[in-house]
């Protein structure tokens, strides 16, 4: 499958890093480039048991610069919403770096009704589903609109 010129990151809690990790393989095997994928990192570390709180300075600045350039480069940013019992501060920080960036195709955010209503900040996003798949089929027929067959 060829890569079209639309450009999304997904962000959401490294706790719930096998539901980010599943939703960009979907991205990607339908051909949109993903601006940096953390879950392969995050994985690898989580197996070795090795979590955020127990990255050294540098390490920390490494990962977090990856994640603001690739910010940068989308056109879309796509928050899944973490669930109220998951302890999250990274992703809500690249919710309000992706809404100061002003991104072509703005910000999506999809979680369950109940956690979308813990943060008012999600009010300025620009699309949000109470289903990752709804949000999914949202961003893939953005995608057909804009490149049709090359899609």
């Amino acid at each position: 499958m060829t890569t079209i010129p639309f450009y999304l990151y997904i962000a959401g809690a490294s706790a719930e890093v096998e539901r980010a990790a599943y939703w960009i393989k979907r991205c990607k095997d339908i051909g949109i480039h993903i601006t940096f994928d953390w879950t392969a990192e995050v994985l690898a570390r989580k197996t070795l048991g090795i979590h955020d709180k127990d990255l050294s300075h540098d390490e920390r600045q490494k990962y977090a610069t990856l994640d603001r350039r690739a910010i940068n480069k989308a056109d879309c940013m796509w928050l899944l919403v973490p669930p109220k019992a998951v302890h999250s501060t990274g992703c809500w920080w690249e919710l309000a770096w992706a809404q100061s960036m002003s991104l072509d195709f703005g910000v999506v955010a999809s979680g369950k009704h109940e956690d979308i209503q813990k943060c008012i900040f999600l009010e300025f996003t620009d699309r949000i589903f109470n289903e990752d798949e709804v949000a999914f089929n949202s961003i893939s027929g953005l995608c057909k609109e804009l490149y049709g067959s090359r899609f």
